[in-house]
């Protein structure tokens, strides 16, 4: 299968399924079994369709496949600079999906609790909970240097999961105290 068959196949069935008011961006299409089933290159190749509703289907597909969305993360992490704010809050998602400790990727996450659009602040905080687990313990290291790294790292997450509970939006600031909680550095003040 080729893109111009995944971007086709895309299109009509989002034509087929959307109605008025409906978002097209907000449909979890489930694909065709050969489209399903084609190779992690095509997908690949869908993280830099023209098509919005293609790289989301693309996002969406590797969020069922960790392992292959852990291969392919660089073409992934692109895509939380996208304009598009769905695409933008699937990224973080497949990204969290990954459980990557990678502390560049973890600090664009952070910097996304302050985007404009609330989807993407809210995928940020609760991602953040989660993604803040995989970060290695400071005591099972060996070396001072990477312990110190680890520990501004933290507290970064800490510092930027504090900032959004003051968010305008209250569902994100309730994922920020959840996603504190769930890194054990949430304090009732």
């Amino acid at each position: 299968m080729e893109l111009k068959e995944l971007e086709e196949i895309v299109e009509n069935m989002i034509l087929q399924l959307s109605y008025p008011g409906l978002d097209a961006r907000s449909l979890n299409i489930a694909l065709p079994m050969a489209a399903n089933e084609a190779p992690v290159k095509l997908y690949v190749h869908a993280l830099n369709s023209e098509s919005i509703n293609v790289k989301l289907i693309a996002l969406r597909w590797f969020q069922n496949r960790a392992g292959a969305a852990k291969h392919h993360i660089k073409p992934i992490a692109n895509l939380l600079e996208n304009a598009d704010p769905w695409i933008r809050k699937e990224a973080i998602k497949t990204i969290e999906i990954t459980k990557s400790s990678d502390s560049n990727l973890i600090l664009k996450i952070c910097e996304l609790l302050k985007d404009d659009d609330h989807i993407v602040r809210m995928e940020a905080a609760k991602s953040l909970g989660n993604l803040a687990k995989e970060i290695p313990k400071t005591n099972d290291l060996n070396n001072e240097k990477k312990s110190a790294s680890i520990n501004a790292l933290k507290e970064t997450v800490v510092n930027s999961l504090k900032g959004a509970t003051d968010d305008s939006v209250q569902e994100v600031r309730r994922k920020a105290i959840k996603a504190l909680r769930k890194i054990g550095a949430f304090s009732a003040s």
